[in-house]
């Protein structure tokens, strides 16, 4: 015991979990997937809850989106989108209400909409690139904040 704290010595393992990840090393790679403490009682907002719906479509998109980012397999992918889904059911969801959002949270994350966006987004940093103007200054904490510079230049230079 040193300052109040226990030290457990682990002997060494090929596998950790370190937050909401878990590591492990196959054949020489590392892998990744969702870690979920075994406690975790999984207490979405209810069904019958007074919050605006698009808050189950962002708990839903937002689940879904780490479950592609930290999953590398798809067996895990597939194995923690199911059990996020059965848990939606077992907390009081219709089928009818979660189906639709986790379809297009799935597809949304699937990997060829992710690299159209990547694509789109590209795109559209080369076209703006073209139509803006960047001005770059140093931080300081006497400086003027930013929005003033902008409402300067709009007043002097975008409508003078």
């Amino acid at each position: 015991m040193w300052f109040g704290l226990e030290w457990k010595v682990i002997e060494s393992n090929t596998s950790a979990d370190f937050m909401d990840l878990t590591m492990s090393l196959k054949n020489g790679n590392i892998q990744t997937m969702l870690f979920e403490k075994s406690l975790n009682l999984y207490l979405y907002i209810p069904p019958y809850s007074a919050h605006p719906p698009d808050v189950l479509n962002g708990i839903i998109f937002g689940q879904i989106h780490q479950i592609f980012t930290l999953c590398l397999e798809q067996p895990d992918i597939k194995k923690s989108v199911n059990q996020f889904y059965a848990r939606f059911l077992q907390r009081g969801y219709q089928r009818t209400d979660v189906l639709p959002i986790f379809t297009n949270a799935i597809h949304h994350n699937s990997p060829t909409m992710i690299a159209q966006r990547a694509l789109n987004q590209e795109s559209i940093l080369r076209d703006s690139k073209k139509k803006h103007v960047y001005l770059h200054m140093r931080y300081h904490p006497n400086n003027a904040p930013s929005y003033k510079f902008q409402q300067t230049w709009r007043k002097k230079m975008g409508h003078p």
